[in-house]
């Protein structure tokens, strides 16, 4: 091997805060890093492009507790869909977690895709397997204790898992576990579905006390949006403010924002209301 390493600006970038155990993935048009920052760490990201870095060290999200190991991959049939996971400490039951979120548009709430009682999960990896009408995670981890309540004769003992789920993994935002949010009522249903859909959108009015005040309208927010995507990420519909303040539930008849059909296949609904945002899969069959 020929020595022609090149030493590039630093990624991080940060002063007396401790960066490690780098993970990298490439699209064909992106690189994109991750790392765990700070103490206790949380999982950082950045993108480098052909015209240099895209954001600044970013977290996917912020967690009082100790967050590592994270790792990568990118959807195949859309490079703009990036998923990440990682390993995080649970203070309540002391124990490790992992963790997966999806970049679409925003990074997604974490999901906890493990969660086994009085056992640690640990270093975990991923993959994207594409398919005709859905892709698929497949994220393997080791899993065990080292806990002497839970020893038995050859413990400490870990096991390799494997989990696989369908996508997307969906919900909102960067996000602190636990932090509150406003409960989105948002569903798409039949689904799939043939000639139409209804898509249904409600938020509860935070302005009133009573948990039985709701408003259907939505009026109270500024900024609301409705949009389908299409496998690709390409914009095929959108509703405007005043549509979507006027009721509660749109009708999608399967067309694009010309009125032309469009194909079957896997569609991505995205509703905005100020800043809480959710994305829901819905399958077109011609």
């Amino acid at each position: 091997m020929s020595n022609n390493w090149q030493l590039l600006i630093p990624v991080s970038a940060a002063d007396d805060i401790q960066s490690t155990n780098p993970a990298l993935i490439a699209t064909p048009t992106k690189v994109w890093v991750f790392w765990e920052e700070g103490d206790p760490a949380d999982i950082y990201y950045r993108i480098w492009t052909i015209n240099g870095w895209e954001n600044d060290p970013t977290a996917v999200y912020i967690n009082p507790v100790p967050s590592s190991a994270p790792r990568a991959f990118y959807n195949t049939m859309n490079p703009e869909i990036v998923y990440v996971v990682w390993s995080e400490y649970d203070n309540v039951n002391a124990q490790w977690d992992i963790y997966c979120s999806d970049y679409y548009n925003g990074w997604q709430s974490p999901v906890n895709i493990s969660n086994t009682p009085n056992a640690d999960s640990k270093d975990p990896d991923i993959t994207y397997i594409p398919s005709l009408m859905e892709g698929k995670l497949v994220i393997p981890y080791a899993e065990g204790n080292e806990h002497w309540s839970s020893r038995g004769k050859f413990l400490p003992l870990y096991w390799v898992r494997t989990y696989v789920t369908n996508l997307p993994l969906g919900g909102g935002g960067p996000q602190a576990r636990g932090e509150s949010k406003c409960n989105i009522l948002f569903s798409v249903n039949p689904n799939p579905f043939r000639d139409r859909t209804d898509i249904r959108c409600q938020i509860p009015d935070t302005r009133y006390k009573t948990t039985d005040k709701h408003i259907s309208d939505i009026t109270h927010l500024t900024s609301v949006s409705l949009k389908i995507y299409d496998a690709t990420g390409r914009l095929v519909r959108q509703w405007d403010n005043e549509t979507i303040r006027q009721s509660d539930q749109i009708i999608w008849s399967g067309d694009d924002d010309l009125g032309r059909k469009v194909p079957a296949g896997v569609y991505f609904v995205q509703f905005e209301a100020g800043d809480y945002k959710k994305v829901e899969k819905a399958v077109l069959l011609r």
